[in-house]
């Protein structure tokens, strides 16, 4: 049994060829300069860390000009 979090965002994309390197350690994808976020780029790594910490896992569903999906996946407790 498994829990599951998606936070969506209605923003600029993540390009196909950004997807495979959002969670290293300070990337930033060709579009942050459009928008010019705040931040390092350290953000998706640290929560894909934990969420791998947990036994679980992180999802991305990204189309340029529509919008991103994050699924995080996690083992549900089995606290008695």
């Amino acid at each position: 049994v498994t829990v599951e979090i998606r936070v969506r965002d209605e923003g600029i994309g993540i390009p196909p060829e950004d997807v495979g390197q959002i969670f290293g350690r300070f990337y930033r994808g060709a579009g942050a300069a459009l928008v010019n976020p705040k931040g390092v780029g350290l953000g998706l790594k640290i929560v894909s860390h934990i969420v791998e910490a947990h036994g679980g896992e992180i999802l991305v569903d990204s189309r340029p000009s529509e919008g991103t999906t994050f699924r995080i996946i996690l083992p549900r407790s089995r606290a008695s």
